[in-house]
């Protein structure tokens, strides 16, 4: 029996060539997805942007040049409230500030001194970390909330079975209602049980004056008989960078959150156990690594270069072999340029720590795993801290100790639980490093250590091109060829093919 096969006819493929003159990429439509958007009213635009306060503000200082820093979301207002701050306080001039060098929740300090700015003034979300050279204000703007409806959830919440003390954390959009909201738990008498903090705003002498606890830009009035990891802690505001940091920090914490759009109360079930493995796999990994890359995810954060020269020493006593970036906005691509690194590091503000390096070629660590990994005798007891800020303390004293143990040949071989074999340090091979030449001596029986980057180096079918100083015959300039790679000018043109 035979069988027939029919076929559909071949359809023409699309005149889509290995070759062509370019002009498809410059004819390409391409989709972007702009941030959302929503034009404040012009009878909010004073009381959103706290004109009165930035005016009184600038007149006091008597700034001559104020930049202005606006979010994404933000910059549709931006021209509007330039025009309100030049009538307000007309001796200044203004200019807003364009894409941030890092995220937008730091004060960009560095494009405001390319304008010559005496003052910057930053509206919307920040991380409230501490400025490193110019004086800033703060302007955090408002979103609506119904205080009614959060007062219900939060008696709802302290009746709850376990729940002894609820510490009520504020995005910063809703921070302005926390004086009237304290008076609503007054009449419903739930002050005692229920606790506001406050943002730890930096001033420019210094930290702000109130006596607490401070995590992440918050102050926590916990009392000296609590303890503030069996607490239970309302966030107020949407999901976000601030809420997971502030679990991740606040690990032990029972967390609910208040969404003011639907003003719903919901119970967080972000397993916090297994990102903690995660981060303590990472801890693990910067153990095993022996080229460390480490990139400033910040040049506006106060002591940002201490904690980078501490980290760069803790790891050369740790025998690591260190390489400073400054690259911007981290991506996929930039960081796949330098093969040699096995692991990077981010010194950036507390919001920008964490990120998800499961897509970069190689792990991306925060400062205080990278300090767990090379301190000696340290182990992890299940706290977390994404603010190099407060860790530099606990990084100077580390590097003050290996300092003063020095490096012992003799020293016991650490156990990899990723590897499951045993690691011997190299104390003094990183050291060694700042010299010419892939080896160093050891110690005294005149083992030879190679250099990481030299053994990479080695492995590589490219080195770079050969110079052959001396045996390449002198000629004179010709010129060259002019065009794009895909058809020089000097080519025959090649006739078009039918497809296939």
């Amino acid at each position: 029996t035979a069988i027939a096969f029919t076929c559909p006819p071949v359809q023409p493929a699309m005149s889509v060539a290995f070759s062509n003159d370019g002009s498809e990429v410059i004819e390409r439509q391409v989709e972007c997805h702009p941030p959302e958007q929503h034009e404040t009213a012009a009878e909010d635009l004073s009381i959103v942007y706290e004109v009165d306060r930035c005016a009184k503000e600038i007149q006091e200082r008597k700034s001559v040049s104020v930049a202005l820093q606006f979010p994404d979301e933000l910059l549709c207002d931006a021209r509007k409230v330039v025009r309100l701050l030049e009538q307000a306080a007309p001796t200044a001039k203004y200019f807003v500030l364009a894409d941030t060098s890092y995220g937008s929740c730091c004060c960009d300090e560095v494009a405001a001194e390319h304008g010559q700015a005496d003052l910057l003034v930053h509206y919307g979300h920040t991380c409230l970390s501490r400025p490193a050279r110019l004086p800033v204000l703060f302007v955090f703007g408002r979103r609506p909330l119904d205080q009614a409806a959060c007062c219900q959830r939060l008696a709802e919440l302290v009746e709850m079975e376990g729940v002894q003390t609820v510490h009520v954390v504020f995005e910063t959009w809703y921070n302005y209602c926390r004086g009237s909201l304290q008076g609503r738990l007054v009449e419903a008498k739930l002050q005692d049980r229920v606790r506001l903090t406050a943002l730890d705003i930096p001033r420019e002498a210094g930290e702000t004056d109130l006596n607490g606890v401070r995590r992440l830009g918050r102050i926590f009035d916990v009392r000296p008989d609590e303890d503030l990891a069996k607490s239970t802690v309302l966030f107020i505001g949407q999901e976000g960078r601030t809420l997971s940091n502030m679990m991740m920090v606040l690990n032990t914490c029972t967390f609910y959150t208040f969404d003011p759009a639907a003003s719903s109360l919901r119970r967080e079930t972000f397993n916090t156990n297994k990102a903690l493995l995660k981060r303590y796999y990472m801890v693990e990994k910067a153990k095993q690594a022996q080229v460390v890359g480490i990139i400033a995810g910040t040049l506006g954060v106060a002591d940002y270069r201490q904690t980078m020269s501490t980290l760069k020493e803790l790891c050369e006593q740790a025998g690591k072999k260190v390489y400073t970036f400054v690259m911007g906005k981290l991506n996929v691509a930039k960081l796949a340029n330098f093969m040699e690194i096995d692991i990077y590091v981010l010194v950036a503000c507390p919001e920008n720590s964490l990120i998800d390096s499961s897509e970069f070629y190689r792990p991306v660590i925060t400062p205080f795993e990278l300090e767990l990994a090379c301190a000696r005798d340290r182990s992890w007891t299940g706290e977390y801290n994404t603010d190099f800020r407060s860790l530099l303390p606990a990084l100077l004293e580390d590097l003050q100790a290996a300092k003063e143990e020095g490096h012992d040949s003799d020293e016991e071989p650490q156990f990899s639980l990723i590897t499951g074999a045993y690691m011997q340090r190299s104390g003094e091979s990183a050291q060694a490093g700042s010299h010419e030449g892939a080896v160093s001596v050891r110690n005294s029986t005149s083992t030879v250590a190679c250099l990481p980057a030299a053994q990479y180096l080695a492995q590589r079918s490219f080195r770079g091109l050969e110079q052959k100083l001396g045996e390449t015959a002198v000629q004179d300039a010709v010129q060259g060829t002019t065009g794009i790679a895909a058809s020089y000018a000097d080519e025959p043109v090649q006739p078009e093919t039918d497809s296939l």
